[in-house]
């Protein structure tokens, strides 16, 4: 009798001991921001970006652009606004060209047209022109941060 109660015992604390890995992993996610599957599908996103730009969608959101800094430190970072708004924080690292300067045209020619640019203003509208301007001038890898420095800095968070 012994034996029976001993294999019952075994049996129940191995049942009562099972856990439910979805649950346990939800709340991880959770605790992360972002569920598992939107942070594979930003990473393929930022991926395919980065792959064929002419395939793509130049203006990106601000999660998308930290996973592509996130996987490539070549990408460079360029803020478009004036001296007045970069003075409340920019991005560590970025260069500073103001698109409302006249001599915006020539700065932004004289960067290599073979590197990854992502840009920013504060809300999206000068940094998508700035990027359309940086295609006509034959950037091939330009992209727009279409929600601004302020998204940014939430994403960050």
């Amino acid at each position: 009798m012994n034996k029976h109660f001993l294999v019952f015992l075994i049996f129940t604390c191995l049942i009562s001991c099972k856990t439910d890995p979805s649950a346990s992993s939800s709340k991880v996610n959770q605790i992360k921001g972002g569920s598992e599957n939107e942070n594979k599908d930003l990473k393929k996103i930022s991926k395919k970006v980065l792959k064929d730009s002419n395939q793509y969608d130049s203006n990106i959101d601000a999660k998308t652009a930290l996973m592509m800094l996130s996987e490539n430190d070549k990408i460079k970072i360029v803020d478009v606004r004036t001296q007045d708004e970069i003075k409340e924080g920019s991005f560590p690292g970025s260069l500073k060209i103001d698109f409302l300067e006249n001599s915006f045209k020539t700065k932004i020619s004289k960067l290599d047209k073979k590197d990854t640019y992502i840009v920013y203003c504060r809300s999206g509208g000068r940094s998508a022109k700035a990027v359309s301007m940086m295609k006509d001038l034959g950037f091939e890898n330009a992209y727009n941060m279409k929600d601004g420095f302020s998204a940014l800095d939430k994403a960050s968070n």
